[in-house]
C-alpha cells in the first residue's frame, strides 16, 4: 500500500533533479545527497516513516542518515521503506552499495550477496 510519505517524496524527486553523467557516459537525472539529507530531516519526516514501518525496526535514526539515505530513499521512491531491515542486515551502505554496483557486471546475472 503506498503511503503518503511516498507519495509526496515522489512528487518532490522532480523539483530538485539535476542532469549528471551515470556510469555508462550517458547524461541521467540524480538528487544530489545534501537534497535528499535536508529533505528527511525537516519536520521529523525521516522519524515518521521508520516508525511507520510494520514490524517495528529498531535502529538509529542518525545510521540512517549517515550510511544509508541513498538506499532508503530509494526504497521509499520504490514504495518499499521496510526493505532498509535487509541493507542493514547485510551491511549494504551506501558505499557498499555503489562499490558492489561498480565492480558488478551490469548482464544481470551477478548477485550482490554472493548468494
Amino acid at each position: 500500500m503506498t503511503t503518503q510519505f511516498e507519495i509526496s517524496f515522489r512528487q518532490w524527486i522532480p523539483s530538485v533533479s539535476k542532469v549528471g553523467v551515470n556510469g555508462f557516459g550517458e547524461e541521467s537525472k540524480y538528487v544530489p545527497a545534501t537534497e535528499l539529507t535536508a529533505y528527511w530531516c525537516e519536520e521529523q519526516l525521516l522519524h515518521d516513516i521508520i516508525d511507520a514501518i510494520n514490524p517495528v525496526m529498531s535502529v538509529p535514526y542518525q545510521t540512517i542518515t549517515e550510511q544509508y539515505l541513498g538506499v532508503f530513499s530509494t526504497l521509499v521512491y520504490l514504495g518499499r521503506p521496510e526493505a532498509i531491515r535487509h541493507f542493514l542486515a547485510l551491511g549494504m551502505s551506501d558505499d557498499v552499495c555503489l562499490f558492489a554496483l561498480m565492480n558488478c557486471p551490469m548482464n544481470g546475472t551477478t548477485s550482490l550477496t554472493n548468494s
